[in-house]
């Protein structure tokens, strides 16, 4: 991460202040800052948990700025010889409301908001409906950006592991089988990590069901202790025109048509992506 692009980050600390001024040694980097060097604040500042989120916001910056980026090597995985799609399984209720494309109020789904596309970083543009298409995943750093569109029968699969500075966002295909998912999942999955976040986002027609209920038995195989959220996209999102957005470890969603129509993205590279090998692609 640049200076100028933590200087940002910093910039957002203005919003937790709170009418207390901070008195910071001039000539010193902001992007600089130990998290210790805040340790005297609670020498002038009231004790309030102003102190903590201070220290979290620099301890979270600091692993953007300065821990590496372990992530998996793009790879070819084979198909499953033999296996079942997913789509020729029986329908599954478990996860979509039929009524309204999206996920059932009892799995408690975040809501994800609308946001812009980034104009000043390259996007890495996740597409099933591009070559090799099929189960498709990629990984960046932190401050990455990663996006895919048109989750219809599909699902999407993000993984944010910052002990790790590292971010995944996987395009599950149901025309491939649970062993596909299992293989693909677990390349990118971090293992024994209970701490790493998973976020299932939901894709539109109703047999969209049994992709998601297909990866949530995968994931309670391959990563049992971490807990898998759910995710809706905004309602001013029209249904067939979402894309989900991974940036900064963190989901936002935007119109597929604009993802669609970015300048600043790059779709599919071969030396970033890892997917699923099967007849379509081989």
């Amino acid at each position: 991460m640049s200076l100028i692009s933590a200087t940002k980050h910093v910039n957002e600390l203005e919003k937790l202040q709170s009418g207390i001024r901070l008195n910071v040694v001039k000539g010193v980097k902001t992007a600089d800052y130990p998290c210790d060097s805040f340790e005297g604040i609670q020498n002038t500042a009231k004790k309030t948990n102003f102190y903590s989120r201070i220290k979290n916001y620099f301890s979270e910056l600091f692993i953007t700025c300065k821990r590496p980026c372990i992530k998996p090597k793009p790879a070819k995985i084979p198909h499953a010889a033999g296996s079942k799609p997913i789509i020729e399984s029986e329908q599954t209720y478990n996860y979509i409301d039929c009524d309204n494309a999206r996920i059932m109020k009892k799995h408690n789904p975040i809501t994800l908001k609308r946001a812009p596309l980034p104009k000043d970083k390259t996007v890495l543009h996740v597409s099933n409906f591009d070559y090799p298409c099929g189960s498709i995943g990629a990984a960046t750093d932190l401050n990455g950006c990663i996006a895919t569109g048109k989750l219809l029968q599909c699902a999407g699969v993000a993984v944010v592991d910052k002990s790790n500075n590292m971010q995944a966002l996987i395009h599950c295909y149901p025309w491939q089988s649970v062993e596909d998912f299992s293989k693909l999942l677990k390349h990118f999955v971090p293992q024994n990590n209970k701490n790493a976040e998973i976020t299932i986002i939901s894709g539109a027609p109703d047999n969209c069901d049994m992709t998601i209920s297909a990866i949530v038995d995968v994931l309670k195989q391959i990563s049992p202790d971490n807990k898998v959220k759910f995710a809706n996209f905004s309602k001013d999102v029209k249904i067939f025109d979402r894309a989900v957005v991974l940036q900064n470890g963190k989901l936002t969603c935007c119109p597929n048509s604009e993802l669609e129509n970015l300048v600043n993205k790059v779709t599919n590279p071969k030396d970033e992506i890892s997917y699923i090998v099967d007849k379509f692609n081989s």
